[in-house]
């Protein structure tokens, strides 16, 4: 498929394609000698592969010519249990090994012992070639660089072993920038959220016909969602219901109305802790006063996703925060197939503000580019020139449209005016995705790879989950109730994703590039900190503290050291602001 081709497909439409979370945790790891770092590294000169430079030495080509083995380390996402026993039977995967004539061989573990086995396997010293993720590495991929963990990918990039990711770090230096270390290594091929919606993948979900019944709008701010959770009680519903204690605080669905987080956020370039604000207490207080007049579901802090999902299929929830890609369509689905008339209309709620027409300058959102995610390579790899090669491959415009579509004439089509159809017509009017084949997606894995389509002629990341690459799979010739619920559900995600990114995010503290020593000192002070202020707040919203300790609270932040965890996350932000 040409370039001026795929072009053209960027005005089309999509079907939703969404991604989970990433790798996330904290564990011990072991303090190997660091004289590994770079033991497995190629010859280092100045040229290098985005410039167009040769290297030093030849580079094979792929597919390799030779059998390889890449060996890689993960957990095992949940939404793959019984569709798949190994990421290695993804169909992604295996076109992967095709592509670039390597065995890519995932050891996966699952979710629930991620951490612990990670653990094990750094004190084994029986190391992977490749990890998908180094969250659980005490103090990060930094630490993990400076113990000989991981080496890093910097030497491979210059020889030309990963031409494709240099390329897109030449393309969009904004991702350089953040994937780079302050001492000018880059550690990993990153899981990067290249378009905007992506970042905004979950919000503020409320049910549109209790609020037609109650004569009121969709709420924008905490006023109105005030008088919209007192509506729904009265009518025998859980007036609000988050999925934990996390999605309720660290998630932002209302603190962001005082444009703070309870963590750090910036103010006109000034790091803040939001708990230790006096705003910190006004937000306590209606958390408070929801909880104690049964707004608040009381049993958010033992819920999850199966049982917020169970609440919301049962019609039993009026509001929650949701997610696009699962707890937003996924009961409404179940409810309309029980049901197909029945009344319940779900609908997004925006970032709530306190005054009308304001808008939010903070709110929930993934960063752009995340430490610790992505495919690190261990100074254990095998063979690590061609592992460079076959972890490069996922930076590849190829591989990144197959991740998405999959494979061209096989799940996909194009059209004379360069739409993908990815839908062929059955004998019985109704259509068939050609991409069934192709899942279960691997996106859900969390590897590292480019969550966006790749536009280079016009230095742009497309989105694949909008209305903007290919078309929507057609209702058939003669659509039935259900058919035209469910594209009106699909219809009701696409805006709510549009109405969650509406915020400014101008006082979100941005991902920097601390050093090895800062990192692990500013982690060593907010770890006790997060414990203490989590308990806390759960202990103000239920009434188990009085709000009139609060400046005791703030002055116990003080005391475990906010003021310098602080100051260090300031000199790093002055410092990519160009202060």
């Amino acid at each position: 498929m040409s370039n001026s081709t795929w072009k053209r497909i960027s005005s089309a439409g999509l079907s939703a394609i969404i991604l989970a979370g990433l790798l996330a945790g904290c564990n011990s790891g072991t303090n190997t000698s660091s004289s590994s770092q770079s033991s497995n590294a190629p010859s280092n000169n100045s040229s290098n592969a985005a410039s167009g430079e040769a290297p030093s030495q030849a580079v094979p080509t792929l597919p390799l010519s030779e059998p390889v083995t890449v060996t890689i380390f993960s957990n095992f996402n949940a939404k793959f249990v019984g569709k798949v026993e190994n990421y290695n039977d993804i169909p992604f995967v295996k076109w992967w090994s095709e592509q670039t004539g390597a065995t890519i061989d995932f050891q996966t573990v699952a979710n629930e012992v991620w951490n612990e086995q990670f653990g094990l396997k750094i004190a084994s010293k029986d190391l992977p070639d490749v990890f998908n993720g180094v969250g659980p590495y005490t103090g990060g991929d930094l630490q993990a660089l400076k113990d000989g963990v991981i080496v890093s990918l910097t030497p491979y990039m210059e020889q030309g072993y990963m031409p494709h990711l240099s390329k897109f770090y030449e393309t969009f230096p904004k991702y350089a920038d953040m994937a780079r270390t302050s001492d000018g290594d880059y550690l990993n091929v990153p899981n990067i959220r290249g378009y905007g919606e992506n970042l905004n993948s979950n919000g503020l979900v409320v049910r549109k016909d209790l609020l037609d019944q109650a004569g009121l709008a969709v709420p924008t701010t905490i006023e109105e969602w005030d008088a919209a959770l007192r509506a729904f009680k009265t009518m025998g519903v859980i007036p609000f219901s988050p999925r934990d204690n996390k999605w309720l605080n660290t998630n932002m669905p209302f603190i962001s109305a005082w444009n703070m987080t309870y963590f750090e956020y910036q103010d006109n370039g000034t790091v803040k802790y939001g708990a230790a604000q006096p705003e910190f207490k006004e937000y306590l207080q209606l958390m408070h006063t929801w909880y104690d007049e049964g707004l608040l579901d009381p049993d958010y802090l033992t819920s999850d996703t199966k049982t917020i999902t169970a609440k919301v299929s049962a019609g039993l929830v009026g509001s929650y925060v949701g997610a696009a890609g699962g707890n937003l369509q996924n009961p409404w689905y179940a409810i309309v197939e029980e049901n197909v008339d029945s009344p319940i209309e779900y609908i997004g709620a925006p970032v709530p503000t306190l005054k009308k027409g304001d808008t939010p300058k903070i709110g929930p959102r993934y960063d752009e580019y995340t430490a610790n995610n992505g495919f690190y390579m261990s100074s254990k790899c095998a063979n690590p020139e061609a592992a460079a090669m076959v972890l490069d491959y996922m930076y590849s415009e190829e591989a990144n449209r197959a991740l998405f579509f999959g494979i061209e004439g096989t799940h996909y089509n194009l059209t004379a005016d360069g739409l993908v159809d990815a839908y062929e017509k059955q004998p019985d009017g109704t259509y068939k995705s050609m991409g069934d084949s192709w899942k279960p997606g691997f996106g859900d894995a969390g590897p590292g790879y480019l969550v966006g389509i790749l536009d280079y002629a016009n230095k742009a990341i497309l989105d694949p989950t909008g209305s903007k690459i290919a078309v929507p799979m057609p209702l058939g010739d003669n659509p039935d109730a259900l058919a035209l619920k469910k594209r009106h559900i699909d219809e009701v995600r696409q805006e709510a994703l549009s109405l969650w990114a509406s915020f400014e995010a101008v006082n979100r503290v941005p991902a920097l590039n601390y050093s090895v020593e800062d990192a692990q000192a500013r982690a060593d002070i907010y770890k006790d900190i997060e414990t203490y202020v989590y308990e806390g707040v759960t202990q103000f919203i239920m009434g188990q503290r009085d709000l009139d300790t609060f400046d005791a609270f703030v002055a116990e932040i003080q005391a475990m050291g906010v003021d310098k965890a602080m100051a260090i996350t300031q000199k790093y932000l002055d410092a990519q602001n160009g202060k």
